[in-house]
């Protein structure tokens, strides 16, 4: 049985728990939420020693604060003793013993072999099954007695089947937080959490359970609902807590300056004591990314019990608390959150594998490996952008891409980027990663003004000119997001090879021919509805704000995002956009060739060709034909009779006994040949590539295979092409699966058929005759 006993009476147990480890040993703690877990279990494993910490948090924000926190306990400053390293923050030294970090970090801590400085790696929030918490702790499992000691805590763990997979030991604490109540508070209607009416009932509940003494926690899914709940809550203290807040308006939520009722989303679940809080409201919603229609997307689903059970505890921390949850206690919730690596596409996850040592044949140890489907179509994307060898390890431009801290498409194509370029590209990027609004909420009128004079009309310019000349005071902007954006570009080119940022007002003049060139997939044309856009493979609606003129019939969007709709129906939504000419896509070699007026001119094969692109015509020439286009026009006129006049007949006949004979067999599902098909693929088995070279073809080499037309003869006389009775012709159709025969009619009198003893043999087949829709059974 697992020891349980309060966080504070354990201290001596778990000191000779983790004193005990060697390296590769494996611990599992749980206990509840608020019991100190996060800020003491890492202090026990320094006082064990010797050897630095390293703690795994979820988020930015509980790095922060906890580091913070621990190191006000120490009393020392924040980088002493215990410090952070988050993406593009580092808040340590070399006297820094204890380390918390986000998982992004702990990666790349192991891909450059850092996590060996660790004596102990602590996995915070385990539960939350991040993928890449997931991947490093798969990885170092699996190598044994040469990782360090691994610590696995969360107030919600499945702490048995973890401890049986990892073989590890187990502690678990009972916390010492005051008692919750839980009370329901469906109304009608209300089953499970919904997002139905979601904020004037949850505007309900915070009037009724709120009593001006303590704080009050309202979990919602998102910041759409929690501005809408704030504007419905006039009159009382609202502050919002949100990951993409600015960090000073993120740390008033724990210094008491906060107002005394908050929104938050999961950023205040775990990890993260906000103090002072005596009641939460639980909508029982959160954003989740899940697999549908074979996009990755975020929707609004129904938190797991252990996540309620997170939010609950929250309450309960520093008196008796309460928690009013807004769905009927009857609904049945999920036991826990589903990993990350059973619903995302593994594209970042085969990548990062992809440039360790072994490659992809990296041995992990997984909690819950991911699914077979979803790692085959990573790999084959990987494959086709040239990412990855067939051996499973980074091509050069891989290990280019790799080492950027972006998506895998982007990753790819600033890897791709020539040096002119970079600056623009990498303050693009920049510009379209921004997860708030570059506008202040202090701004105004003349800020709107100033910055249409400063910054231009045309989208990427007035991108470029804001995130390189904009001021924040001048022209309304907000300053974190700007700044976060130019230290992002100036990440970028660091990592790409130091290049200084421009200074132009106006994207390269060869930024659009790169693009059309190397990114095919985000390059769309207007549909007939106004906001629809199409690149023959999906299709978009632009985002809100987006603002292309009406006579723009092309575009690139930097950003393409899946969006759950009703139903959950996966719309995609295209942002940042660029308007291009059609003239660009058909000069990179975008559209198929529509051919019409085929004709022989001068012993030349030409054609009109209309080169369509998503159902748009990028453009019209009248040429002569090469290649495939060739090829195509050459079947055309084959079967028009205008060129090797019987040759047509010869292989319909040919494709109706092959097809017939492979359905015969039995020994493979059948394919229906066509003379189309077989003609091309003739053809193109000969090489013929110009009209020249028909010059050299022999009649012979166009010919059905003979040996295969000889076999034919014995079908024709018991599965004839054609049928004739009493001056009536028909055209006999085979359907082997059901062993159906139609006589399809053709010409002669109708209402004259013939009985089953004037049939051909067909044995064993039903026969039916079709008169022009008409079908009248002959032999059943």
């Amino acid at each position: 049985m697992p020891l349980q006993l309060p966080i504070d009476k354990i201290r001596d147990t778990a000191l000779v728990a983790l004193s005990r480890m060697i390296t590769g040993d494996r611990l599992v703690v749980s206990a509840p939420t608020g019991s100190g877990k996060s800020t003491r279990v890492p202090l026990w494993c320094r006082e064990v020693g010797p050897g630095k910490v390293l703690v795994v948090e979820p988020r930015r924000l509980a790095c922060r604060a906890l580091a913070r926190w621990v190191s006000s306990a120490l009393d020392e400053k924040p980088g002493e003793t215990v410090g952070y390293c988050v993406r593009r923050e580092q808040v340590c030294s070399e006297r820094t013993e204890v380390l918390y970090v986000t998982p992004g970090v702990a990666r790349r801590f192991l891909s450059e072999g850092q996590l060996q400085d660790f004596a102990f790696v602590i996995f915070d929030e385990f539960h939350e099954r991040g993928w890449e918490s997931d991947t490093v702790m798969a990885i170092l499992a699996a190598r044994g007695e040469r990782a360090p000691r691994l610590v696995l805590m969360s107030a919600t763990l499945e702490a048995g089947r973890i401890a049986q997979v990892y073989r590890a030991r187990t502690l678990e604490s009972v916390g010492r937080s005051f008692p919750v109540e839980i009370r329901y508070q469906p109304e009608s209607g209300v089953v499970a959490p919904t997002g139905q009416n979601l904020t004037e009932r949850a505007a309900r509940a915070v009037r009724s359970a709120w009593t001006g003494a303590g704080r009050m926690l309202v979990f919602l899914p998102g910041i759409a609902a929690m501005q809408e709940l704030k504007s419905q809550l006039s009159g009382l203290p609202v502050g919002l807590l949100h990951g993409t807040f600015t960090r000073q308006r993120q740390d008033r939520a724990f210094t008491g300056d906060e107002s005394a009722i908050i929104l938050a989303t999961n950023v205040a679940e775990s990890s993260l004591t906000v103090p002072g809080v005596t009641a939460v409201i639980d909508s029982g919603l959160e954003k989740r990314a899940i697999h549908q229609s074979g996009y990755v997307a975020l929707a609004t689903v129904a938190i797991s019990q252990a996540s309620a059970d997170q939010r609950a505890g929250r309450a309960g921390r520093t008196a008796p608390g309460l928690c009013l949850r807004l769905w009927d206690g009857k609904a049945r919730l999920e036991s826990a959150r589903p990993p990350d690596l059973e619903r995302m596409e593994l594209d970042d996850l085969l990548l990062f594998l992809a440039g360790l040592p072994d490659g992809l044949d990296t041995k992990c140890e997984w909690l819950d490996p991911p699914p077979n489907f979803a790692s085959e179509r990573a790999r084959e994307r990987l494959l086709q952008k040239g990412l990855i060898s067939e051996v499973g390890r980074l091509t050069e431009l891989g290990k280019a891409a790799e080492k950027l801290p972006v998506e895998a498409a982007w990753a790819r194509i600033l890897a791709l980027t020539p040096v002119s370029l970079r600056s623009d590209l990498c303050d693009l990027h920049a510009f379209s990663a921004a997860r708030r609004s570059w506008i202040s909420p202090h701004s105004d009128s003349d800020h709107a003004e100033r910055r249409r004079l400063d910054f231009g009309e045309e989208p990427w310019a007035r991108a470029l000119i804001m995130l390189r000349h904009g001021d924040p005071s001048s022209h309304g902007l907000d300053m974190e997001t700007l700044q976060e954006a130019r230290t992002l570009s100036s990440e970028l080119r660091e990592l790409l090879g130091g290049q200084e940022r421009s200074t132009e007002s106006r994207p390269h003049p060869e930024l659009k021919d790169f693009l059309a060139q190397h990114w095919p997939e985000r390059h769309f044309v207007r549909r007939q509805t106004r906001d629809a856009w199409g690149n023959g493979e999906v299709e978009c609606r632009a985002g809100r704000g987006e603002s292309l003129p009406e006579e723009c019939q092309a575009a690139v969007f930097l950003r393409v995002e899946p969006v759950i709709g009703r139903g959950l129906r996966v719309d995609l939504r295209g942002s940042c956009a660029m308007p291009v000419d059609l003239s660009l896509l058909r000069r990179h070699g975008y559209g198929s060739p529509e051919l019409s007026k085929i004709r022989f001119r001068e012993q030349k094969v030409v054609a009109r060709i209309a080169w369509t692109f998503a159902g748009r015509v990028l453009g019209q020439t009248e040429e002569e034909l090469e290649g495939a286009p060739l090829r195509q026009a050459l079947v055309e006129l084959c079967r028009a009779g205008e060129w090797q006049a019987s040759l047509w007949q010869r292989w319909e006949t040919f494709c109706f006994y092959e097809t017939l004979s492979e359905s015969l067999s039995g020994t493979s599902p059948a394919r229906t040949r066509t003379p189309e098909d077989e003609l091309t693929r003739r053809l193109e088995t000969l090489g013929l590539e110009t009209s020249e070279e028909l010059e050299l073809l022999d009649d012979a080499d166009l010919e059905p295979d003979a040996e295969k037309v000889q076999e034919h003869e014995t079908l024709k006389k018991t599965y004839p092409s054609l049928y004739h009775y009493g001056g009536v012709a028909y055209d006999v159709l085979y359907y082997p699966v059901r062993r159906l025969v139609v006589l399809r009619w053709l010409s002669g009198p109708r209402g004259s058929r013939p009985n089953a003893n004037q049939l051909p043999r067909w044995n064993g087949w039903k026969v039916e005759v079709d008169e022009r829709g008409r079908v009248t059974p002959l032999r059943s």
